[in-house]
C-alpha cells in the first residue's frame, strides 16, 4: 500500500469563490500561505509555509 500525503491543502472551493459574506484581505494580511521568493542574486528559490500573515513573514525573511 502507498500512502501518499497531499501537498498543499485548499481551502478553495466554489462556494468560497462565489460567495464573499466578508471584506477580501490583501495577501500581505493572508495567514497560512504557502510562499515562493525568488533570490535576486541566483536562481534559487525559497519556498517556505507560514501560519503567520505573510506580510510579517516576509518582513523577517527580509531582514536576514
Amino acid at each position: 500500500m502507498v500512502r501518499v500525503a497531499p501537498f498543499f491543502d485548499s481551502q478553495c472551493t466554489l462556494r468560497n469563490l462565489l460567495v464573499h459574506p466578508k471584506d477580501r484581505i490583501s495577501d500581505d494580511e493572508k495567514p497560512e500561505v504557502v510562499y515562493k521568493i525568488p533570490c535576486k542574486n541566483c536562481e534559487r528559490v525559497y519556498v517556505g509555509k507560514t501560519g503567520r500573515p505573510l506580510g510579517a513573514r516576509v518582513k523577517n525573511i527580509v531582514k536576514k
